[in-house]
């Protein structure tokens, strides 16, 4: 009986030596990495769809169209606004080109993302610089604006469209 308890020893070391160990470990880091590939994923694909909610409803997707209060492109961005952005993302004034509106599009919805704004405080924010704003009235220049109804239709294009 020892004899056999001892080939059943020699044996059962002799399999461990064979056979990886379980990493429990690894497995809990390997779950983890994929659940934050799903919220990167997540968060770029609500970022897309943002983005291209802004530039459809400002633009309709024309990257030369100038705006009633002197805004460019298809984000419709302030002249102002554009050079701040793009010191703050890029690090330098960028000449507004197609590719370089949806980078600076991009990378400022990203940010609003990052801060934890709902979909009709970016509306809002995009459309007037606070996240709040429920005004309505006349600019400057004379062009009529309804940052609530901009709100609304912004949320209502969120669930819409799609990318």
């Amino acid at each position: 009986m020892k004899t056999i308890f001892t080939v059943i020893l020699v044996l059962a070391a002799s399999f461990i030596s064979f056979c990886p160990v379980f990493d429990y470990n690894w497995l809990v880091t390997r779950i983890d990495r994929q659940k934050e590939i799903a919220a990167l994923e997540a968060k770029v694909l609500k970022v897309m769809r943002i983005t291209a909610v802004i530039k459809h409803i400002e633009s309709r997707g024309n990257y030369d169209k100038p705006g009633d209060s002197g805004e460019i492109g298809a984000y419709q961005f302030m002249p102002k606004t554009w050079k701040n952005a793009c010191k703050k993302y890029v690090g330098k004034y960028l000449i507004p080109t197609k590719e370089n509106q949806d980078l600076i599009a991009f990378r400022s919805v990203e940010d609003l993302v990052s801060q934890k704004y709902s979909i009709s405080q970016i509306a809002s924010i995009w459309n007037s610089g606070y996240p709040n704003c429920t005004k309505v009235g006349i600019t400057i220049t004379g062009v009529p604006f309804d940052v609530p109804a901009y709100r609304a239709y912004f949320v209502k294009m969120y669930k819409i469209i799609k990318v």
